[in-house]
Parts: C-alpha cells; structure tokens; sequence
C-alpha cells in the first residue's frame, strides 16, 4: 500500500496530466472486482438480493467504462454523482425541516456539505477526482512513513497497555505536548484577551503595508516587490488559528479567526483595485508574469499549499523552527494573489480574476486542513480533546 500511495503522489507530481486516465482505469478495475465479489460472497445470505445484484451490475458498467475510455465517461460520471449527491443532500435538508433540527445538527451539516460536494463533484469532478487521491495517497506516504520510522527505532510511540490500538495513534499520542507549550501557540494565532485590539490593529496596518508592496510589485511585474511583500504579510498567523480551531472543536474561535482571514483578504483585494485605478499605469493581464503564472492554478500548487500549511503548523508548534515560519510565507504567497484578484478586476480581466481566486482558496483549505492535522500530530492537540468534541469538530469541517 505505501508503495501504491508514493507511486501515486510520484506520478501526480512529474506528470500530472496523466493521473486521470491511469487513476480512472484503476478506479474502474476496482468497481468490476468489488462488484464481482460481493455477487459471489454476498447474495446468497442478502436479505435484498434484487438490490445488491443492482448496484454491482451499475457499478460493473461504470467500472468496464472507465477501463475503456476513462477520457471520455470520467465526466459524464462526475456530473451523475454531482447530482445524485445534490439531491439526497436536497432530501436530507428537507427532512431536517420537517423535524425542526437546528443548522449545527449533524444531519443539516451532512446535508449541507452534500450538496456543496456534488456541485463540486458537478463543475470540476476531474480535478475533485485528482485530489482527493492525491491527497489519500500522501496521507497513506506520512502514514507508512511513521510506521516504518517507528519500527527502525527513529521515534516511539506512547506506553500502552492496549497493543490494539494503531501504531500511527500510539504515535500521536506519544508526541502530546506540555500545556503551557499548547497555551503558547494559542497565543500566538487567536486574537484574544485584553492585547486584541492592539494585534488587530497591527494585524490590518501590516495587512494594508503588505498590499501596497505586493500590488506594486505586480502592477509593475517586480518578482523582488512581491517577494518583499510576502516577507512581510501576516496572513498565515489567522490561517492557522483556523486550522487549529477546526481540528480542536472550538467553533467561536474558528468564526474569529475566518473574519479576520476575510478583513485581511478584503483590504488586499481592494488595495489592489485602488493602486491599479490610481496610478494610471498600462497593465498588460495577458503578458505580466505576476498575473499570468497565478491565474491557472493546477495540482502542483494544491502540494506547494500543503506543504506549506504543514510547515507552517510545525513551526508554531515547535519553538526551536519557529523562525522558519517568514520563510513559509515566502513559499505560500498568500497576498499577491489577492493583489492579482483586485488588480485583474480594475482591468476588467474577470476570466483572470476568478482563476487567481480559486488559487488563493485552494491555498486557504490546504492550508486550514494540513495545519490541523500537524497540529494534531504535534500533540498541540490532544487525541482526546479531538475525540470528545467530534461533534463540534464535524460542525467545523461542514
């Protein structure tokens, strides 16, 4: 399996426009194999035979598709779940109604988040396709990773008596931290306490520096201004206060943190608009390479933003790599994105626009999800508060 998973983040990494078809005959050898398993083993002791039989003759057709010309059914089999999965998210929404469940209740998450995956699943499914497994693959990487880390005597895992449990959650729970470690980094990224208002204010007058460099820069198209700018953006700190909030089950505090990533994000954008409008200068969208190389996103920023984001996490949790977390921002460029946003929207370029903001939040969700897992295999966050709140930690995610 570790071997499949690297081979796999391998392949998306070097050749990126071939994962689809190699994935979609995987995924279609798979169907046909499951399905023929579960007829031999399953149905004589169904209770809904007719039912089971079904399912395994449609998914049989969908897998002998997808091994045939995975190019050509990949999307029309993208847009069936998309709406397969609109409308039971549709249903589950209108059944939460009629028994008056409130929006924090599970069965209204689900459904929510139903609903915004099968438009996903709809409008992109090709893309959606490639990163869930590249993102299962390199989950499955860490996690032999650790594994074999464990076994060579590299690290340990934490005394216990249940030799049941995983090794990976041993592990994890062998890396729990101090509280005053823990309290540390929740000063660090929350904006909390009597000092709030004197960070926010900080936060935005850093936030309106930053912009004004980083929409210089690419107005001007100066790679050494943009990079000046990313220097010095804090953006990264709120993000990770999200990712933290999030795998930690505390609801108020990832509100806090996303308006303040919201404020930031606004203040770049219109910075961007006002200088582009302000200084007269002729931009040209289609030759500035500030705008052009961050309008068309594709899977190696989705790794670069991971990786980053798990830096990031790793150096607020660890005091001694704290001062690599500059050099995380340089990696990420959080603002100039933004500035490319506002400045693309002056220039009426909104094909442009909406490319560099998926880029910016394809930055944001790999950047909120990678912190928290790292925080959680840090020890920043404990396995049994990420336990006991799985309730609010659901509510989060959806």
């Amino acid at each position: 399996m570790f071997v499949v998973a690297l081979a796999v983040v391998l392949l998306a990494v070097l050749s990126p426009g071939r994962v689809s078809p190699i994935l979609g005959r995987g995924l279609g050898g798979a169907l046909i194999v499951r399905s023929v398993w579960i007829v031999v083993t399953g149905v004589g002791r169904a209770q809904h035979r007719l039912r089971l039989v079904s399912m395994s003759i449609g998914a049989s057709i969908v897998g002998v598709l997808l091994v045939i010309d995975p190019d050509r059914w990949l999307r029309p089999i993208g847009w069936t779940i998309g709406v397969v999965m609109i409308v039971a998210g549709a249903q589950t929404l209108m059944r939460s109604r009629r028994s008056h469940l409130g929006m924090s209740e599970p069965p209204v998450v689900g459904g929510l988040a139903s609903i915004v995956g099968g438009a996903v699943a709809y409008l992109a499914f090709e893309a959606l396709f490639e990163t869930i497994v590249a993102l299962v693959a390199l989950a499955a990487v860490a996690s032999g990773a650790i594994g074999v880390a464990v076994r060579s005597g590299f690290t340990t895992v934490a005394p216990s008596s249940d030799r049941n449990r995983p090794l990976l959650v041993r592990w994890i729970d062998g890396r729990s931290q101090a509280t005053e470690s823990r309290d540390a980094v929740n000063d660090t990224v929350f904006f909390e306490g009597r000092q709030a208002p004197a960070r926010l204010a900080r936060f935005l007058l850093m936030m309106l520096f930053a912009s004004v460099i980083s929409a210089a820069g690419v107005i001007s198209d100066s790679t050494a201004v943009v990079i000046g700018a990313m220097l010095i953006a804090p953006l990264i700190t709120p993000m990770m206060g999200m990712g933290l909030a999030l795998v930690t089950g505390w609801p108020n505090r990832l509100g806090r943190s996303t308006l303040i990533v919201l404020a930031g994000s606004l203040l770049a954008i219109g910075t961007g608009w006002l200088l582009a409008a302000g200084t007269n200068l002729a931009v040209d969208l289609e030759a500035n390479s500030q705008i052009v190389s961050r309008s068309s996103p594709g899977l190696i920023d989705l790794f670069i933003a991971i990786g980053a984001g798990a830096a990031g996490a790793y150096a607020l949790s660890r005091t001694e790599v704290s001062a690599s977390l500059p050099g995380v921002a340089v990696a990420i460029a959080l603002v100039p994105p933004l500035s490319v946003i506002g400045v693309t929207m002056e220039g009426g370029d909104w094909r442009q626009a909406t490319g560099t903001s998926l880029l910016f939040l394809t930055n944001l969700v790999a950047i909120i999800l990678a912190g928290g897992l790292v925080f959680v295999l840090t020890g920043v966050v404990p396995l049994r508060r990420f336990a006991e709140n799985q309730h609010r930690v659901r509510t989060a995610f959806g």
